[in-house]
C-alpha cells in the first residue's frame, strides 16, 4: 500500500504550513514549478507526469501537495522581501 505523501519531509510541519498558506494566493503555484513534475518525451507523445501522485498532469494544474523547486522558493523569497 502506498503512503499518501511519502516524501513530505524534509520540511518540518511549520514550513509545510507556510508553503500551503502561501500557495493559496501564489502566482508560482502550479505543477510545472513542483519538484515532482516530470516531462517524459517519447516518439509518440510528450507526457507530463507527477512522480509523487503517479498521475499524468498539465503544467498549469494545481494540487494541494505542491512542493516548489529550489529556484521557485528563491523567487518567492525575493518577491516577499520587495
Amino acid at each position: 500500500m502506498r503512503k499518501a505523501y511519502p516524501d513530505l519531509l524534509p520540511y518540518n510541519f511549520l514550513d509545510w504550513m507556510v508553503i500551503m498558506v502561501m500557495s493559496k494566493h501564489n502566482r508560482f503555484h502550479a505543477c510545472a514549478t513542483c519538484q515532482h513534475y516530470e516531462v517524459v518525451k517519447s516518439q509518440e507523445r510528450t507526457r507530463y507526469h507527477c512522480s509523487r501522485l503517479g498521475y499524468d498532469t498539465r503544467p498549469h494544474y494545481q494540487f494541494n501537495c505542491w512542493q516548489p523547486k529550489e529556484n521557485v522558493l528563491k523567487l518567492m523569497e525575493k518577491e516577499q522581501k520587495n
